[in-house]
């Protein structure tokens, strides 16, 4: 079975038969599952019964060409400005403290495609793609959505108010982990994410136009479940913006 993707424009995406670094086309990281036994604090032993599983991204090269880079987009720089300009180091990243190279690079784009943005002006039609998991109010509905007219305004986007139409998502994606901070050692609590690839679709309201989507591409539309869990702020709902046709 061949899958296509319809981009904004209307092309059409196929993967390759053979994905590989020289084709340009790479489907990421492999998933790394591991089976961990709960360790008694006192005794220093494995508890009876208690097994769980982590997973995480295996970051190895495994036969790619070059090396693993993973582009970071840091806002209100302050009083760091001048340091991230000229950053260069060897310093850890990740939980097991593996050696990354840190440097400043200003060749990732983060801004809206010109094509999508005249797309967007001229269309009545707004079609909204979830890049990273996204927590909402609503479970799959966006809690800036109302809960019976379906209508709201996009986060960051005061002047553009939308009326949900359609929506295709995938099953739910628990997200928790294990908090080591002093004073909150502990499981973190389980949140239920919509995945990433979901698709919103949604008509223009109020006759206002649709052109300042693309000054929130790629930024959160997401929502925190508490005061204390700020997912918006770790990369999650990440939104990309396009349109559809009827």
């Amino acid at each position: 079975m061949v899958v296509q993707l319809y981009g904004t424009l209307g092309e059409v995406f196929c993967p390759p038969a053979e994905a590989n670094a020289a084709s340009g086309f790479w489907s990421g990281p492999e998933k790394d599952a591991r089976t961990h036994a709960a360790i008694d604090t006192e005794t220093g032993k494995a508890k009876d019964g208690l097994l769980f599983q982590t997973v995480g991204l295996d970051l190895t090269l495994r036969g790619v060409a070059e090396p693993i880079a993973l582009a970071l987009r840091v806002e209100n720089q302050g009083q760091w400005t001048d340091a991230l300009s000229t950053l260069d180091a060897l310093h850890p990243m990740g939980g097991e403290r593996r050696l990354a190279r840190w440097c400043a690079d200003t060749s990732p784009d983060w801004t809206c495609p010109d094509t999508v943005k005249r797309k967007l002006a001229a269309t009545r039609h707004v079609r909204m793609m979830l890049a990273t998991p996204a927590y909402f109010g609503g479970g799959w509905r966006p809690g800036w959505l109302d809960q019976q007219t379906l209508i709201g305004t996009v986060p960051g986007a005061a002047t553009v108010r939308l009326k949900l139409v359609s929506a295709c998502t995938g099953r739910w994606l628990g997200h928790s982990g294990w908090s080591i901070e002093k004073g909150r050692f502990g499981e973190k609590p389980i949140y239920r994410l919509v995945p990433a690839g979901s698709v919103y679709f949604f008509e223009l309201h109020d006759g206002n136009n649709a052109h300042d989507l693309a000054n929130v591409w790629l930024r959160p539309v997401g929502e925190n479940p508490d005061n204390d869990t700020k997912l918006s702020l770790d990369g999650f709902g990440l939104a990309l913006w396009g349109v559809w046709e009827e």
